[in-house]
């Protein structure tokens, strides 16, 4: 009797246990919207569709927001623990606009940090949060399967067809008003002024030029910045460096003065965007050109550390040039001008010394008084002279050389600069 009981026992919680993992995998949740900003439908969507790439390739692809001081690293590894190690995460701090990409287990292998970079990108492109988190799954979907990580054979244009039926659901659901992503330029500044995207420098030489740059921007009032790009969205580089600038909150006082070096590795494109009056006219269109060609030589060499060093030499030098040209500029001509006074008085005085002999206004004064006698006076025209001097127009190229051209970026900010290729 006891060993049939047990035997019962056993098997019914064998039958629990069996039952339970189905009912888990039913009702997995993959989106954490814990700050609210995703609407219930769309949240419902959305967790269908990581249901569905977990299904498919057996790894789960998760998101998370939420505001708050806990460290995301921290909060994020945690999270991990509930999907067996084999998922991928992605974790966004609203109260420090700080987002994390990691991946586990075995989604490592799909998952490199470009891959990671990019589903970042495709992330913080879209205008809401339930856009980006359904592009940022779709995209880490593909991923997986261009990896092999698909259960069947299933062909890939079927998974992109059962894809974009989810976002369809989605985006009916997004229809009505959501909260959208930060648009306007942040109060203070949200990133370091080092960002090395495209992993150019090693970690010690990141530590060295990031502290550099924090003492310089200290020293000169000014955010001194670098960002390595692997790629970029906007239509121009221009776009890219001021919209960075921009919208990561950089900038001293009231006028936001500071310079970024944008650096984009795919489009060997090296661009240097100004903001503030004193920056943009420390900066001229004359001085960005030549610290395209300079800096840009050691980027041509492959030498990042250096373009680094001598970005920020270039800072220095025409932060104080420009002050020591205006101020030699103005005492010149001070000088030039006391010069002038007193060197032509005293000439004058000295000339008029010399002189025995003074300027007579009427040619009678020469004249021994009866000794010429003019009996008849008449005037007779001669010839007519004239003199053409050619004077062009001046070329609009050359009204602007010296000064610094300026535009607007799509925040409204006016930003100076230039670039070209290295």
């Amino acid at each position: 009797m006891m060993k049939k009981n047990l035997l019962a026992f056993t098997v019914s919680l064998l039958m629990v246990l069996m039952t339970a993992v189905p009912a888990f995998a039913d009702s997995a949740q993959y989106v954490y919207d814990q700050a609210g900003n995703i609407k219930q439908e769309s949240e419902d969507n959305l967790n269908d569709l990581g249901d569905k790439i977990y299904k498919e390739t057996g790894i789960a692809v998760v998101y998370v927001d939420y505001e708050g001081d806990k460290e995301s690293s921290d909060y994020i590894d945690k999270i991990s623990e509930s999907y067996s190690g084999s998922c991928i995460i992605m974790i966004h701090n609203l109260k420090t606009n700080k987002v994390l990409t990691r991946p586990y287990g075995k989604a490592k292998k799909a998952f490199d940090d470009s891959r990671c970079d990019k589903l970042f990108d495709i992330y913080n492109e879209a205008s809401t949060y339930a856009g980006g988190c359904e592009d940022y799954m779709k995209q880490a979907e593909k991923f997986l399967i261009t990896s092999g990580y698909a259960k069947d054979n299933q062909s890939q244009e079927q998974a992109t067809e059962e894809t974009e039926t989810t976002a369809t659901e989605i985006t009916e659901a997004e229809e009505t008003t959501e909260a959208t992503l930060p648009q306007e330029i942040p109060s203070q500044r949200i990133a370091d002024r080092l960002v090395d995207k495209a992993d150019l420098l090693t970690d010690a030489q990141e530590a060295q030029v990031l502290e550099e740059l924090n003492e310089l921007s200290q020293e000169k009032q000014k955010d001194v910045v670098i960002y390595f790009a692997d790629h970029f969205n906007e239509a121009t580089v221009a776009d890219a460096a001021d919209d960075y600038y921009d919208y990561n909150g950089f900038g001293y006082g009231p006028e936001r003065e500071g310079i970024l070096m944008y650096v984009c590795m795919d489009t060997r494109d090296i661009y240097f965007s100004t903001c503030g009056p004193e920056t943009i006219g420390q900066f001229t269109d004359s001085n960005i050109q030549s610290m395209v060609g300079t800096v840009g030589s050691y980027l041509t060499n492959e030498d990042y550390i250096g373009a680094c060093e001598k970005y920020m030499d270039e800072v220095d030098y025409y932060t104080v040039h420009h002050f020591n040209t205006v101020l030699s500029g103005i005492i010149f001509i001070i000088l030039s001008i006391v010069g002038a006074v007193t060197g032509s008085t005293r000439v004058a005085r000295e000339r008029r010394k010399l002189v025995s002999v003074r300027y007579q206004y009427n040619a009678d004064d020469y004249l021994k008084a009866g000794s010429y006698q003019c009996a008849y006076a008449n005037e007779t025209f001669i010839r007519t002279d004239v003199s053409r001097i050619y004077d062009p127009l001046p070329d609009d190229d050359d009204r602007s050389s010296g000064g610094s051209s300026t535009h607007v970026s799509s925040s409204g900010t006016t930003h100076g600069g230039g670039g070209g290729k290295f």
